[in-house]
């Protein structure tokens, strides 16, 4: 039903080029291969339940529906597993690794501070384990602190998580951001 809901969309916006993200969109990206629309689809990992095994299923329906399509993945672990597990032709696979404007997010200058700040930009999700973090800030001095930058499901686990820890004091929670460069300079 998925893939017809998005064939009628895509059908009615008539788009130049189909930009899909992660498995949670493989049923539109089915419907622009079937339309015959250019597609560039973009993987950047995988959930814990596939992080050293992918489901059949899964890796049989990208095999099916990325075949032809423009790939982009950032790192070599999911460039080889797009060429291999996928059988995506190499020149249809781009490595685009993540980067840092090394200028944009210099660290600020030294400057003699009390407290050094442990700081985290990112998804607050399972896999990004941000629960460990706290729990390694909980044997640092105390003039170790912690920034998390980002939302998502677990704030609200990892702020309790943090109260039970005694780190209340330590550890601020920035909630999600449309600039993170200015936070870089403070860890």
């Amino acid at each position: 039903r998925t893939v017809a809901a998005q064939r009628r969309f895509l059908r009615a916006e008539r788009p130049e080029l189909v930009l899909t993200y992660n498995w949670g969109s493989i049923e539109s990206a089915a419907a622009a291969r079937t339309l015959g629309l250019p597609l560039v689809h973009h993987e950047d990992g995988f959930g814990p339940e596939e992080a050293v095994r992918r489901f059949r299923r899964r890796s049989w329906m990208r095999t099916l529906v990325l075949r032809g399509a423009e790939v982009i993945v950032p790192s070599m672990v999911l460039q080889g597993i797009a060429r291999r597990e996928w059988r995506l032709r190499d020149d249809r696979v781009h490595l685009l690794v993540n980067g840092v404007d090394l200028q944009r997010f210099r660290p600020a200058p030294v400057v003699a501070r009390r407290t050094v700040v442990i700081g985290t930009v990112g998804g607050l999700r399972g896999e990004k384990d941000h629960g460990n973090l706290l729990q390694a800030l909980a044997r640092l001095p105390a003039s170790v602190g912690a920034a998390i930058v980002g939302g998502g499901a677990l704030a609200g686990s990892l702020q309790q998580q943090a109260l039970e820890l005694g780190l209340g004091e330590r550890v601020t929670f920035v909630g999600p951001v449309a600039d993170t460069a200015p936070h870089y300079h403070t860890f």
